[in-house]
């Protein structure tokens, strides 16, 4: 970014340097554009204006803050979509990786995302004020990331918010700290793997997944939630090689659906 005029000494606004640097990253594949450990300021969101195949973006160790109120910090959203399906027309994947994105309680979203496929690794996300990262349409794998809300309290956050549209998800490799609710999911059936979520505080109405369609967990460990399923929906909750704590509850009363519990415990206060 710095060929591009950035700064990178978290105070300078980069916004429109990172974003020429984005804009070359992924209309010119030949070229390999690096990004240095520095710290950038934004006060605006960035965007991945690129509506043909798929892309990968490293942001490496570079930490983006927001330093200004903003929807987002990073989004697809010039993608191109079918408008008869509401979803976009490529079918290969678009990948971000890297990067310490600091919302400091600014930013709506840190990552908002509405590619057919998307996937996400390697990040580190922090205090956002509604959705780390929030999936409008389409699928997404999210792995070996950290989202944390460690410097502003806890408030009504969502580690990661998949919506109506999108479809079938994997989140694995995924530790979130102090997210009062770490996933929540309008109808898309979602495959957890080695994910651990806990929270510092004992509080109210927290929840480790809510609304989803179908819940299949692998190794994951769920600590200090009240709630560990909240208006499940779906046809089965599998829960296998891993623990959960909670303390109101494992489901919601009018939960008539199986749980099944392979290798798994769970155990309440």
């Amino acid at each position: 970014p710095e060929n591009f005029g950035a700064k990178g000494d978290a105070i300078t606004d980069d916004s429109d340097a990172i974003q020429k640097w984005l804009d070359a990253h992924i209309n010119n594949k030949n070229y390999v554009y690096d990004i240095s450990s520095k710290t950038y300021a934004i006060n605006k969101g960035l965007n991945i204006n690129y509506e043909e195949e798929d892309y990968s973006i490293d942001f490496k160790n570079a930490t983006i803050n927001a330093i200004n109120e903003m929807d987002y910090m990073i989004s697809d959203n010039t993608v191109k979509l079918d408008d008869s399906i509401g979803t976009d027309i490529c079918d290969k994947f678009r990948t971000i990786s890297g990067g310490h994105w600091n919302a400091q309680n600014k930013t709506k979203d840190i990552i908002l995302y509405r590619s057919r496929k998307t996937r996400l690794t390697d990040m580190h996300l922090l205090n956002a004020k509604e959705n780390y990262v929030n999936v409008q349409r389409g699928s997404i794998i999210f792995k070996d990331s950290y989202l944390d809300r460690r410097d502003y309290g806890i408030t009504d956050s969502v580690g990661i918010n998949i919506q109506a549209h999108s479809s079938d998800s994997k989140i694995s490799d995924i530790q979130a700290r102090d997210v009062k609710i770490f996933t929540k999911c309008n109808g898309a059936s979602i495959f957890y793997r080695n994910c651990h979520a806990w929270l510092v505080k004992i509080l109210t109405d927290t929840v480790f997944c809510e609304y989803s369609k179908n819940a299949f967990f692998d190794d994951c460990y769920a600590d200090t939630y009240n709630t560990v399923f909240k208006a499940y929906s779906g046809n089965a909750i599998m829960w296998s090689n891993g623990t959960f704590y909670w303390n109101t509850g494992l489901l919601p009363k009018n939960y008539e659906q199986p749980v099944i519990l392979a290798h798994g415990e769970g155990y309440t206060n």
